[in-house]
């Protein structure tokens, strides 16, 4: 499938050196930085649940909400509009986020591409680093501008265009609220017998 392509194409070109500049010396491995979740738009999480979890095996999966809220969401620099529903599972060694949108700034929407039902397309992937700042500086240099920033309470989350890949790339720094989170989702895996599949974030 083209989604399938695509993804092949962004875990492929993710080991290419992306470079600061033309110089060799400013080069830098991208598979140094390992792919810690990836993102699908779908058109309905429950159905793409199902269809991953009988496909994959992945999951179980974590409904993170009907509507993610942000601490702040600018486009650009700019508050924007960024509606959506998320849930996240386990999927082999990394996680795998299922996002459903919802009301969207239309130049944010742009940036995604919804799929046939259940879904099918890359919205981004996703990895962590020790110094957030440093490493979009880094994305910029290479010809990946950072076109959204994020905040959740402790969390922060910068998502760079990268036309190479065909896909945004979602930063988000080594802290113990991220570490935390996908522990939480990690330990549902542990021993899972494939039921409820899809459910509710635990209280507190």
């Amino acid at each position: 499938s083209a989604s399938a392509r695509s993804l092949s194409a962004g875990l492929t070109t993710i080991g290419l050196y992306v470079t600061s500049g033309c110089h060799p010396g400013d080069a830098h491995r991208m598979h140094d930085r390992p792919i810690h979740h990836v993102c699908y738009v779908v058109d309905d999480i429950p159905t793409a649940v199902d269809r991953w979890v009988a496909l994959t095996g992945a999951g179980p999966f974590f409904h993170l909400g009907e509507h993610v809220r942000f601490d702040e969401t600018l486009l650009e620099g700019e508050p924007c509009v960024f509606d959506h529903a998320s849930a996240i599972g386990r999927w082999g060694p990394i996680f795998l986020e299922l996002m459903q949108l919802h009301e969207v700034t239309p130049e944010l929407e742009s940036r995604f591409y919804t799929g046939g039902a259940g879904g099918s397309n890359v919205a981004h992937i996703g990895y962590i680093v020790d110094d957030p700042v440093a490493e979009s500086e880094r994305l910029e240099a290479a010809g990946m501008p950072r076109f959204l920033y994020l905040r959740q309470g402790p969390i922060h989350i910068s998502l760079h265009d990268a036309p190479l890949l065909g896909h945004a790339v979602e930063v988000h720094e080594n802290t113990d609220a991220i570490n935390d989170l996908f522990g939480l989702f990690a330990a549902g895996a542990e021993g899972w017998d494939g039921k409820n599949p899809l459910r509710e974030m635990p209280q507190g």
